[in-house]
């Protein structure tokens, strides 16, 4: 009945097979792949988790594209794991009466494993180690079964336990502690949980992109440029593994404006514009490369425009670019229109308060321009330097 539910609620909310199709190769990773490219590729990954579950070596928080490519029943690990996934299976079946418990076992873990394995509904990645969770279950139960037919053990009869059986158990549990217990310090934070992993899942595009964002905010903090180019190098890698991967292009566009690289941002955010028209960030990234960057108001106005006029957004930020664009080109009528379209939207942003009494200033007009710096000073005292 749970199982029920469960599928249930997920087809309601994310779709089942065929459902709720996305176009993103970052959310499906088996969106290119051919029928029998997507059964082995699968079935492949099903030993991984048994490796994992056998012994936790190597462990990751992501495998997403493309650090687990697509293969073929050519692969030996993908005919490996059908021989023993297909055997597993059958002997569970045809032993179900004469071997209960090693049945549940089984039939247990591909039970669980089912659900999170892509066949029937995609789960946005080729793996995650959160998704042995379940089946582990079936996994450990066996492995406990089988230590006790191994020591000849019958817990119905009220045995003692061995003290060799004892000592087999404690083995097992150090030798899989000491990649286990390690792996609590990685955890400390985003930034030690991707660059412990970086070097573990060197083909994931989200996992380069998302150790490079790590890096910018240490930059900002310290101007320490190790970081900084530690990001752009990262964030590159992605861009190489996922041409389409519109969040890498963005971050690196942000990674390269942070060091004042208005060039190379402006051609980063071009790419994102090729994949998204409409991207907001693209769009107010390349706005500010040209206005602010590299002093090119005019062609700054245009992405400012689509902000304002096309996508009718009313940030902030998009009022004062368009508005200093044109105050830069000396043209203070226009600059006043849309600083003050930017307060009739926003009446509490300080700065754009602030923007007007520069222009007042600038245009000679102190009356306007002490009373708007007035405004400005009592919604925001910061300003006030």
């Amino acid at each position: 009945m749970v199982s029920i539910i469960y599928i249930i609620l997920r087809a309601k909310y994310a779709g089942m097979v065929g459902d709720r199709v996305t176009t993103d190769i970052m959310d499906d990773s088996y969106m290119r792949a051919t029928f029998v490219e997507k059964i082995a590729t699968i079935t492949q990954v099903q030993l991984r988790y048994l490796i994992l579950l056998v012994f936790p070596y190597q462990l990751s928080y992501d495998y997403s594209y493309n650090q687990i490519p697509l293969v073929t029943f050519s692969n030996p690990m993908a005919i490996l794991s059908l021989i023993i996934h297909v055997g597993a299976l059958v002997y569970a079946v045809i032993n179900f009466r004469k071997q209960k418990i090693v049945a549940y076992c089984i039939l247990f873990y591909f039970a669980t494993f089912s659900i999170v394995s892509n066949i029937v509904f995609n789960i946005g990645t080729s793996m995650a180690e959160r998704f042995a969770y379940m089946p582990s279950f079936g996994f450990c139960i066996l492995l406990a079964y089988g230590l006790l037919k191994l020591m000849k053990i019958d817990l119905f009869q009220n045995e003692k336990i061995k003290p060799a059986a004892i000592a087999l158990t404690l083995v097992l549990v150090l030798v899989a502690a000491t990649q286990t217990l390690p792996r609590n310090k990685d955890w400390k934070d985003n930034y030690t949980l991707y660059k412990a992993d970086i070097s573990k899942v060197p083909n994931s595009a989200r996992a380069l992109l998302y150790y490079g964002i790590e890096n910018i905010g240490p930059y900002q903090r310290t101007n320490d440029v190790t970081y900084i180019n530690e990001a752009i190098s990262s964030i590159k890698k992605a861009t190489v593994i996922n041409p389409d991967f519109h969040y890498a292009w963005h971050n690196l566009g942000v990674a390269y404006q942070s060091i004042n690289k208005w060039t190379e941002s402006i051609d980063c955010y071009e790419h994102v514009l090729k994949l998204q028209p409409n991207n907001e960030q693209a769009l107010y990234g390349l706005g500010l490369a040209y206005g602010k960057g590299l002093n090119q108001p005019d062609k700054a106005i245009p992405y400012f425009k689509k902000l304002l006029v096309d996508l009718g957004l009313t940030r902030v930020d998009y009022y004062e670019g368009m508005g200093l664009c044109y105050a830069v080109k000396g043209n203070f009528r226009q600059a006043l229109t849309y600083f003050n379209q930017g307060i009739a939207t926003n009446p509490e942003a300080g700065k754009l308060y602030y923007n007007v009494a520069i222009t007042y200033a600038n245009a000679g007009i102190k009356d306007s321009s002490d009373l708007f710096f007035a405004k400005a000073f009592a919604i925001d005292p910061g300003l006030k330097r």
